[in-house]
């Protein structure tokens, strides 16, 4: 439940969030730059700046993203209908003597016109880039991209004294130009109709993500943390905490609250400073327009106007008004335009002979009829870059004191909503822990009598608990000191507890016999020595992952189980022999293992008041006394063929004999580990045991001569060897017999 929540509420975060980024348009979202492409085999951040057509095809000029102190450069690019790039020249740059704009992109029969004009617009230049550089192989990403080269200037325009330039082009074969003084206005006229034709062209996926790359990443910060405080709040609500609810309901109304406030207080400051913005230029427009001098207008008509001084008087004028630092930021430019027509006469900026629509489409104005010339009048153009909401200093301040208000209150509540339930809080935790079974060590300070008798009764509760878990833990220990170790998981149980009378499983395992001689006589340092010795079969056997199985009560047979899964038992053998030849408390005492993998049946018998654990199979008794009779011939370490094969055990392995078990009516075949032996025994056997192997196949084939020859020779090398001694005696046996029936070659502890 808890975690359908979470995600309805994750998704309903994703689906606001979306909503509000789609919404909000050019408040988070930066706007779409006109002229943008949409295929994916431009350069990212590429702006078109001018485009046109020749012939049913377009060509655009696109100026490359590039960084502040690098030239700025261009492509010119083929486009298709659905604004694919077809092919490109190579990326150039043009040679300026001054710092310049480009004004105007043309195409002609042979090539592409580049029209720049100087910032200070005194003069123009055109630069020509021919067709044959359109290639395929020039778009970005082809293998072999052509250099960077430079164009330099074909034809300078440069403006008479006085006057400025305000665009240059390429129209009917011949550079032309728009001057201050109104002439060339035609030329460019046609040339801004002609920019239409890349209004449809959009920017793709990856250029979008790349030109709004802070935002998105705004967004992903805002989402990601909404997803955190959603998850935060979930678990809240589901624990049900009430300090929990507290807090988040008295921090959300204070967040609220702090908002509200801070938002109506911005808002309320910046509509008066708009309001009073507006009204101050509308007032200091006014102030201007009555201070404009009668003579500066008696020649306005005129052809010569722009030529005299009236013109350029007036000009600084207007140029001085708008460069004001009363007004700066306020307008873009001021005109005294002809009211009839709206046709702009003089401009600061110079942009003459053309109506107000032509030059600031869409633009919002200020006007201001002239009193004293009537058919005249001044129009501000309002500047385009309105400060956003976060750049006033006001509202950035104000923002940073609202929020250092909201930590100081969040801390105010917090501490107070926490000190109140600090003492049932911690009451709860030590609850908490006793629940979980460990103990509390002492109570917290309490001031409330309600909470400090809860207290008492809770530590009185817990020392009786305690108590009887203590009880019932040594009893436990105790019982368990003296039952079978791990017995619940041979049967597969989680507890000993779980274990009943009449249980049992069939398994297949590996069994070691473990034997040793009796002591010599039942006093101290015997009881010493056989816990000793145990001591040390149990770590062998932990070490291992095998079980004690209960065998006699003298501890002179033992039994460790190890199941079908596990290979360690011959590991187990080895390493306890090998500590066992080392511990000085058991010198002298002689003992030996016998492996043998096969069926058991395990059992436990009893009732609830006492249960005996026991282990059958077909061999057992069998195996026991080979085990003991081993134990007395020396042997350390005997493994069964089976067990050999299982274990993978194929080196320093001695082959001596084969035994009959009775009940299952097979023969099988034993081996000596010899890694279980001392050095000195090791070795000597291992001399000896091409010679010993030869004696026992000619025993196998009833030549008892030479193989009582063979063990002789064996015995030579190596005189301890105790199974060679009882082969050759069993070949003395025989020798000395004319006839002997059954199976005379296995190994036999009654021969």
């Amino acid at each position: 439940m808890k975690r359908w929540i979470t995600v309805l509420f994750c998704c309903l975060w994703l689906l606001t969030v979306a909503v509000c980024r789609t919404l909000s348009g050019g408040i988070l979202i930066e706007q779409v730059p006109q002229f943008m492409l949409v295929s994916n085999n431009i350069e990212s951040g590429s702006k078109f700046i001018g485009l046109d057509s020749y012939e049913d095809t377009l060509y655009g000029l696109l100026a490359l993203k590039t960084a502040e102190d690098k030239p700025q450069t261009y492509r010119i690019v083929e486009i298709s209908e659905d604004g694919q790039a077809l092919t490109a020249t190579p990326v150039f740059a043009l040679v300026l003597e001054e710092e310049s704009t480009v004004s105007d992109f043309a195409c002609v029969s042979d090539g592409f016109y580049v029209s720049v004009i100087t910032t200070a617009g005194n003069s123009a230049g055109i630069y020509f880039v021919e067709t044959d550089y359109l290639s395929e192989d020039n778009l970005p990403g082809s293998e072999e991209e052509p250099d960077f080269f430079s164009l330099h200037v074909s034809q300078t325009l440069t403006a008479e004294e006085g006057r400025q330039i305000n665009w240059a082009g390429y129209e009917d074969g011949a550079f032309v130009s728009w001057k201050d003084d109104g002439t060339g206005v035609v030329y460019y006229i046609e040339d801004v109709t002609g920019d239409a034709a890349g209004e449809q062209l959009l920017m793709d996926a990856g250029q979008e993500a790349s030109n709004q790359q802070f935002y998105l990443i705004t967004w992903l910060v805002l989402l990601f943390a909404g997803f955190g405080l959603i998850i935060l709040a979930v678990n809240g609500l589901y624990r049900r905490s009430y300090t929990v609810y507290m807090v988040a309901i008295t921090e959300a109304l204070l967040f609220l609250l702090i908002l509200a406030c801070a938002v109506l207080t911005i808002w309320m400051r910046r509509t008066t400073v708009l309001e009073e913005d507006e009204q101050f230029s509308q007032y200091y427009l006014e102030l201007f327009a009555d201070n404009i001098d009668d003579d500066e207008f008696q020649n306005m008509e005129a052809d010569s106007f722009y030529s005299e001084d009236d013109y350029y008087t007036l000009w600084d004028k207007l140029a001085d008004f708008v460069a004001d630092e009363r007004t700066e930021g306020n307008f873009s430019d001021l005109c005294l335009v002809r009211s009839e027509d709206q046709m702009v006469l003089v401009s600061a900026s110079g942009k003459n002979g053309l109506s107000l629509e032509n030059i600031y489409g869409g633009e919002e104005f200020l006007e201001v009829e002239l009193q004293m010339h009537e058919g005249f009048c001044l129009t501000a153009v309002l500047s385009e870059e309105e400060e956003g909401w976060f750049a006033d200093t006001f509202t950035r301040r104000y923002l940073l004191v609202s929020a250092v208000l909201f930590l100081l209150s969040s801390a105010v509540c917090l501490a107070f909503l926490l000190s109140q339930g600090r003492e049932i809080s911690g009451l709860s935790r030590a609850m908490l822990t006793a629940s979980g079974g460990y103990e509390v060590p002492s109570k917290e300070r309490a001031r409330s009598k309600d909470v400090a008798l809860m207290w008492n009764s809770f530590m009185e509760m817990q020392k009786k608990i305690n108590q009887i878990n203590y009880a019932r833990y040594r009893i436990y220990e105790s019982c368990y000191r003296f039952a079978p170790k791990d017995i619940e998981k041979i049967f597969g149980r989680d507890s000993i507890t779980e274990v009943d009378g009449g249980d049992f499983v069939r398994l297949m395992g590996t069994m070691a016999f473990v034997t040793s001689d009796e002591p010599e006589s039942p006093d101290e340092d015997s009881a010493a020595r056989m816990s000793s010795f145990v001591t040390l079969v149990e770590k062998h056997q932990e070490e291992s992952g095998g079980f004690f199985v209960p065998g006699n009560s003298d501890l002179t047979s033992l039994r460790v189980l190890f199941l079908e899964d596990n290979h360690h038992s011959v590991d187990f053998g080895t390493s306890f022999l090998n500590e066992f030849s080392s511990a000085p408390e058991l010198n002298g005492m002689k003992t030996g293992i016998l492996l043998h993998y096969s069926e058991f049946l395990y059992a436990v018998a009893g009732n609830d008041q006492q249960c005996f654990p026991f282990l059958l199979s077909e061999d057992k008794e069998q195996m026991e006394r080979f085990a003991a009779w081993f134990r007395e011939m020396g042997l350390k370490l005997v493994i069964t063929d089976e067990v050999r094969i299982r274990e993978k055990i194929g080196v320093n392995c001695r082959y001596i004999g084969y035994i009959f078990l009775e009940k299952a009516g097979k023969k099988v075949e034993l081996y000596e580990a010899l890694n279980a032996c001392a050095p000195v025994e090791r070795r000597l056997k291992l001399e000896s045991e091409e010679k010993f192997q030869r004696a026992i196949r000619l025993f196998y084939q009833h030549d008892f001569y030479l193989a009582r020859n063979g063990f002789s020779d064996v015995l030579k090398i190596n005189p301890y060897d105790q199974i060679s001694k009882w082969y050759l005696f069993t070949c003395e046996k025989y020798l000395n017999q004319t006839y002997s029936a059954g199976d005379i070659c296995r190994l036999r502890p009654e021969a």
